[in-house]
C-alpha cells in the first residue's frame, strides 16, 4: 500500500493551485484543484485497503456483514429476534465503502 505522490502542476508551488497524483510508476492518475485536497485524495487508496481489511476481519459477523439477534422470550418482537441485521460493528465502514464506490 503506498499513497500516490503530489507534484504541483505549475511552478512555484501554489497552495490554491493545480496538483498531480502519481502513482508508483509516476503516471499521473488524476489532477486536483488545491494542495488539501491533494493530500486527501493521495491517501484514498490506502484508507480503503484498510477499511477492506478491517471488514474482512470483522468478528461480529464473521465478515458477512449480517447478525442476526435472538433474545430468549422475546422471540415475537422483530427487532430483538430477527435474522439478517446490519452489524454494528462493520456497518458503517461498508456504507463509507459504498459511497466511494466500493463493491463489498
Amino acid at each position: 500500500m503506498t499513497a500516490l505522490r503530489i507534484e504541483p502542476v505549475t511552478q512555484p508551488e501554489d497552495p490554491a493551485g493545480e496538483y498531480s497524483l502519481l502513482d508508483e510508476q509516476r503516471t499521473e492518475v488524476a489532477v486536483v484543484t488545491g494542495k488539501a485536497w491533494a493530500k486527501k485524495f493521495a491517501v484514498v487508496e490506502g484508507l480503503i485497503e484498510i477499511t477492506l481489511q478491517f471488514i474482512s476481519e470483522c468478528g461480529e459477523c464473521n465478515h458477512t456483514g449480517l447478525v442476526s439477534r435472538h433474545i430468549p422470550g422475546h422471540d415475537t418482537v422483530a427487532a430483538w429476534d430477527a435474522d439478517d441485521q446490519p452489524c454494528p460493528e462493520c456497518t458503517p465502514a461498508r456504507a463509507l465503502l459504498a459511497q466511494a464506490g466500493v463493491v463489498v
